[in-house]
C-alpha cells in the first residue's frame, strides 16, 4: 500500500474530527476522544487538530467535574497535559480534580507542577499563583481536621 500524501491525512483527519462532533455527546465521549486523538496522531504537527483534540479532553474533564466524577476529569486532564505538558491552568484544574477526590499528594505534585511554569510578574500568572496557594492552605486545613 502506498503511503498516504499530507493532503489525504488532512482530508482523513478531517473527517475523523466531523465524526467526533457526530457521535459526541455526554454519554459518548469516549468514541469521540479516540477519533479526535487518531486525528491529532495522524497530523501531529497540525495544530488545529492537537487543540481540537485538547479542547475536546478539558470540556469533558469539565463536565466530569460538574457531575463530581472526580476519577474521569483526573483522567481527561492528564490527557490534555499528555498532548500539551506545559499548560499551568490544566495543571491547576487537574490539582484540584485531585483534591477534590482526596488525593492531596497528588493535587500538591500537580500544583507544584503548575506553580514552576507561572511567572510572578505576570498578572494572570500572579493570579494563578495565589489561586494555587489559596487551594493548598485549604487542602492542608482539611488535612489537619482529619487528624
Amino acid at each position: 500500500m502506498a503511503p498516504r500524501s499530507s493532503s489525504n491525512d488532512f482530508d482523513r483527519a478531517v473527517e475523523l474530527t466531523e465524526e467526533a462532533m457526530r457521535v459526541s455527546d455526554e454519554t459518548h465521549h469516549k468514541e469521540g476522544e479516540k477519533l479526535l486523538r487518531e486525528a491529532m496522531e495522524l497530523l501531529p504537527d497540525e495544530e488545529l487538530f492537537t487543540n481540537n483534540y485538547i479542547e475536546f479532553c478539558l470540556q469533558v474533564a469539565e463536565n466530569c467535574t460538574i457531575e463530581e466524577d472526580y476519577i474521569e476529569a483526573v483522567g481527561y486532564f492528564r490527557k490534555a497535559l499528555k498532548a500539551r505538558p506545559d499548560d499551568s491552568e490544566t495543571l491547576m484544574d487537574l490539582g484540584a480534580a485531585y483534591a477534590r477526590n482526596n488525593e492531596a499528594a497528588e493535587a500538591f505534585d500537580a500544583w507544584q507542577k503548575a506553580l514552576s511554569l507561572l511567572n510572578p510578574k505576570k498578572g494572570k500568572d500572579k493570579q494563578n499563583i495565589e489561586s494555587i496557594l489559596e487551594n493548598v492552605r485549604i487542602v492542608q486545613r482539611a488535612m489537619g481536621e482529619m487528624d
